[in-house]
Order: C-alpha cells, then sequence, then structure tokens
C-alpha cells in the first residue's frame, strides 16, 4: 500500500476542515487556568469541541479552490 497525498496538498493549512481539526487539538491540550474553568459551565470544552469537528466535517463539503488569475 502506498500513502498518496492530494494535488494540492501544499494548501492544505487554508482548508476549514484542517483549521477546525488544528482548533481541537488545540483547546484540548491547551493549558487553561484554573480560573477560567471555574468560570465556565463543566461541559463547555466539549461543547466547543463538537461544534469545531462538525464544523470542520461541513468544511470537507465546501469548494475552496482559488480562482485562475489570468
Amino acid at each position: 500500500m502506498q500513502l498518496k497525498l492530494v494535488e494540492n496538498w501544499r494548501t492544505g493549512w487554508r482548508w476549514f476542515s484542517n483549521i477546525a481539526m488544528t482548533a481541537i487539538v488545540a483547546i484540548n491540550t491547551a493549558p487553561i487556568p484554573p480560573e477560567l474553568v471555574a468560570v465556565l459551565p463543566p461541559d463547555t470544552q466539549q461543547k466547543v469541541t463538537i461544534s469545531l469537528a462538525v464544523f470542520g466535517l461541513i468544511g470537507r463539503f465546501i469548494k475552496q479552490e482559488m480562482p485562475k488569475q489570468d
């Protein structure tokens, strides 16, 4: 089995789904100050993560090509 990349992999950092996945990782791994955690509802992190995952899934279906400049 050979791993093949998509043709436009260099623009992957701009894809909505990759931005959402990066945000999910950042939110779930970033150290959150205890003072902030005490103010937020208990399931806030889970709701934000689920929301970003849904946006990322939707982003996979949006055509994200830039128009060609002549």
